[in-house]
């Protein structure tokens, strides 16, 4: 699956991943990156990603189990998943 991924105004990137649980893994792991990188540029950003692996892993991996794309955006992070 495809997924793209945006954590403003920090950073946005596109990979192909496995599966949901690999997606949820990406974002987690970028999430930490931006922390490092630019904390001062990421207020509520621990919250934002919280409320996204709950919408990855209930909407998104329903919406793309069935064939469609899903995308979502809470706060400063945005996914879009592509089967």
């Amino acid at each position: 699956m495809r997924m793209c991924w945006e954590i403003k105004p920090v950073a946005y990137a596109g990979q192909q991943v496995h599966d949901v649980d690999a997606a949820l893994q990406t974002l987690y792991m970028f999430a930490d990156r931006a922390l490092e990188w630019a904390p001062d540029n990421t207020p509520g950003l621990a919250e934002s990603v919280t409320a996204m692996a709950a919408r990855i892993l209930t909407d998104g991996a329903r919406t793309v189990h069935q064939g469609f794309s899903w995308s979502a955006t809470e706060g400063s992070v945005y996914v879009a998943l592509t089967p």
